[in-house]
């Protein structure tokens, strides 16, 4: 798949990661979305706070000051891996035909 997450080198990379993986967990709460390009599934517009920001997952890359500062991944790359895995497990699962015979949807 994609080479996502850079290991932390130290506790305080370590650290950081652990904080924006627990931002990105309450972004959809907060009104946050991610939009897939049209011609890419490796790339999405995160909308919801005061900007949009450019992500990109391989390589992994965003248009938001905290990536532009410490080169690592930020809350909108980990709002997009969740958004991935979400879509991932929902295929796996039955997607929308299973949805449909449990009256889910």
């Amino acid at each position: 798949m994609y080479e996502l997450i850079p290991e932390p080198k130290t506790f305080h990379e370590a650290k950081r990661q652990t904080d924006r993986m627990d931002k990105a967990i309450s972004m959809a709460a907060q009104g946050y979305t991610a939009t897939r390009f049209a011609t890419t599934d490796k790339a999405f517009y995160v909308d919801g706070g005061s900007d949009t920001y450019l992500v990109y997952l391989d390589p992994v890359h965003c248009s938001c000051p905290d990536f532009a500062r410490h080169k690592d991944c930020c809350k909108h790359i980990f709002f997009c891996i969740q958004q991935v895995m979400d879509e991932a497990s929902f295929e796996a699962w039955g997607g929308d035909d299973r949805a449909q015979e449990e009256g889910l949807k």
